[in-house]
């Protein structure tokens, strides 16, 4: 948590081989509520090239995750997962 606890930072690191090429993966990203919509925002960036935005809402015991990635070609993806906790 950062910012007074505002904000959820995440950082993730991983060495691999990504696109035929052997490096060392970086992201961060920031996750906050939104009071008005009742949800989780985030926007993620890495190394890479990758720019992601996406939203978060729960129902029950079901997170709802739908977002979207940039890659550093200017191509877009869409993702979507869902959680359920029990």
């Amino acid at each position: 948590m950062v910012l007074d606890g505002l904000f959820l930072e995440s950082r993730e690191e991983d060495k691999g081989v990504y696109g035929g090429k052997e490096m060392t993966y970086k992201f961060v990203g920031m996750q906050w509520f939104d009071p008005i919509t009742k949800s989780y925002l985030g926007n993620g960036f890495a190394n890479d090239g990758n720019v992601g935005h996406g939203v978060t809402t729960n129902s029950g015991n079901t997170w709802t995750f739908m977002g979207t990635i940039i890659d550093s070609k200017g191509e877009l993806q869409k993702e979507e997962y869902h959680d359920v906790f029990t």
